[in-house]
């Protein structure tokens, strides 16, 4: 019964963000050294991009001192969990977070966290998301091999910029199907702060979230590697939007509110800050 060999790849660590269902294969190899992945990162340091983690805690705080309790986060492109779980556990009693995760077991890790955590005011979906409800096939990851499984483009890119550190499959025989919805068809009721990391996907994810961003008019953080920015500045352009720039990353805020624009303001270095 005890003999049957299998690898173990997901592991229980006690990291900076509290006990996490992690990969210990969720690394890519650079120069023959291990080099990037969130299971990499947290393994490693105990921690994953804090700076970004503290940056958006203050975006999510000072959404709750201009407009009070019943803040609401989206976290699109969640993977296992860190800015959720640190939102959650900082929003108790006064927010809540909906995390997006498509690949398989990267969403059970992610839910497990959540539940590890005691987080009730999160909830996950083990869904795509994009510009229109519909079921998709995306690749299948092989979790027992190395690979930075946050970096998957669930939609087969022209070229790869940044290679997971496996071999994937595009072709649909060997996918997976996963339903794709739209933010605009959760019908919520209120939304603060919009965080996209969604690797190619952000044009998408923007364009089925129009309804929200014209009626609450959120902070929107949107990772920029894989996408033109200048697509995102057009289309949230649209929307009376201006832009701070952040490294990987944008920051959109409306800029019909002159009293918000004032919280931001970009160093010397170019390093964004806010001013809570």
């Amino acid at each position: 019964m005890f003999s049957e060999q299998r690898p173990t790849a997901f592991i229980l660590a006690a990291t900076n963000h509290g006990p996490l269902i992690v990969n210990r294969n969720d690394y890519a190899m650079v120069d023959g050294r291990p080099c990037y992945g969130v299971g990499f990162n947290l393994l490693e340091t105990g921690s994953f991009d804090g700076s970004e983690v503290e940056f958006l805690l203050s975006l999510l705080r000072v959404q709750r001192q201009r407009l009070g309790d019943g803040v609401v986060f989206l976290d699109c492109g969640a993977n296992i969990g860190v800015f959720s779980i640190e939102a959650g556990r900082m929003m108790t009693h006064w927010g809540t977070v909906h995390a997006f995760e498509p690949q398989d077991f990267i969403f059970y890790a992610l839910a497990g966290n959540i539940a590890l955590n005691n987080l009730f005011n999160v909830q996950a979906h083990g869904v795509a998301l994009g510009a229109a409800d519909e079921v998709i096939t995306i690749p299948s990851v092989n979790y027992s091999q190395p690979g930075s499984y946050g970096s998957l483009e669930i939609k087969e890119p022209a070229t790869s910029m940044l290679s997971i550190g496996q071999s994937v499959d595009y072709t649909p025989e060997t996918g997976r199907q996963v339903r794709q919805i739209t933010l605009d068809g959760l019908n919520l009721k209120r939304v603060d702060l919009l965080k996209i990391d969604v690797e190619s996907m952000e044009i998408d994810v923007l364009m089925g979230a129009r309804l929200i961003i014209k009626t609450f008019r959120p902070l929107i953080w949107v990772e920029t590697l894989k996408t033109d920015a200048q697509r995102i500045k057009d289309l949230l352009g649209e929307y009376d939007y201006r832009f701070f720039d952040a490294g990987l990353n944008m920051l959109a805020v409306p800029a019909d509110d002159s009293e918000l624009l004032k919280r931001f303001w970009v160093n010397e270095e170019n390093v964004l800050f806010v001013t809570v």
